[in-house]
């Protein structure tokens, strides 16, 4: 148990209805470092960076009219596995009508970033292949599309790095690119990835499988997503 949390300047207090599980997070959980990795954080510490819930408290300076909508976050501070989180009103992001909460924990990030990554492909009637393992099943991936397609990398869930040399790419006209860089390189389009991603699910032109766990069970829910046994995007409900 922890002390409930205040919301200060700036900030809202989310009665928190459903917490996205990030395979970044067991990652850190494991205390691995380096390469796109965020820095470890000071423990204790509680996880959890997509959070969609209800605003249930406000800071000082914070429009009052916020109590009581549902919104969603991602990024900032973490927090998302317990009952009460705290965020910036400036990342708020509005629950589209009719949107439930798992769905926009769901996407916020994920469906953010399935976004980016299909802007990346550009899918056309070329060839495209993403690869999100690296290693040895990149090296495979990328001997799959035809001459003049796209190997788009979207991270390394191996840990092991693969690039294929401009010799490589030259011989049969492909493109590489890194979505994952391209995002770090412009973290101020992702707001415009995450309304667009929100906006999607609305309407149906995304549907985002999801597996969820009670938040009691957040152990669990690792354990089965590290051992490659979960199906869409896991999220915990409090």
């Amino acid at each position: 148990m922890v002390p409930d949390l205040e919301p200060g300047p700036g900030q809202v207090r989310i009665a928190v209805k459903a917490a996205g599980v990030h395979v970044i997070e067991t990652v850190m959980r494991s205390g691995a470092t380096g390469g796109i990795m965020p820095p470890l954080p000071e423990l204790p510490t509680i996880f959890g960076g997509e959070v969609a819930g209800r605003v249930d408290a406000v800071g000082p300076d914070v429009d009052p009219s916020r109590l009581g909508r549902d919104v969603v976050i991602s990024g900032g501070r973490p927090g998302g596995y317990a009952e009460l989180a705290v965020a910036d009103v400036t990342a708020l992001h509005p629950l589209p009508e009719g949107m439930d909460h798992v769905t926009a924990a769901a996407m916020i990030v994920t469906g953010a970033t399935t976004i980016h990554f299909l802007d990346v492909a550009a899918l056309t009637a070329a060839d495209a292949v993403l690869d999100g393992v690296g290693g040895d099943k990149g090296r495979a991936a990328f001997e799959l599309p035809a001459d003049g397609g796209r190997y788009v990398t979207i991270g390394n869930a191996s840990r092991q790095d693969f690039w294929p040399s401009d010799e490589e790419l030259s011989a049969r006209g492909l493109t590489a690119t890194s979505a994952l860089e391209l995002l770090h390189e412009h973290p101020d389009r992702r707001p415009g990835h995450q309304a667009r991603a929100l906006a999607a699910a609305a309407d149906g032109t995304l549907v985002p499988a999801v597996q969820t766990f009670p938040l009691e069970q957040a152990a669990q829910a690792h354990a089965a997503l590290e051992s490659r046994r979960t199906t869409g995007k896991v999220v915990l409900i409090p």
